[in-house]
């Protein structure tokens, strides 16, 4: 029983999500939503709108904001890379994970 608890959990390196689906299966866990100290969606839907109607209400006499129109260059194509290339892109990005 052991070996296939080792084959699921190594089966899971480098997906945690998948890791902690099999993990919360184990476990019997279910998805529940769960409301803390009276905090809910519903709640939360409220307060956001009622933030919102009041910016609206408060800048309903504001003229129009003035944006300007950047004159960009248009992307006409992408030139073909190889995956050795992407990867030594993102490494000389730094703030990245291990690929």
């Amino acid at each position: 029983m052991n070996q296939y608890w080792e084959a699921k959990i190594a089966d899971c390196r480098g997906k945690p999500v998948k890791l902690w689906t099999n993990l919360n299966s184990v476990l019997r866990r279910e998805n529940s939503t769960v409301t803390v100290d009276g905090l809910s969606a519903e709640s939360f839907s409220k307060v956001f709108a009622s933030k919102v109607n009041d910016v609206r209400t408060s800048t309903v006499a504001s003229p129009p904001p003035h944006i300007f129109d950047l004159h960009a260059e248009l992307i006409r194509g992408f030139d073909p890379v190889d995956v050795a290339t992407v990867q030594r892109l993102i490494t000389q990005a730094g703030g990245q994970q291990e690929l």
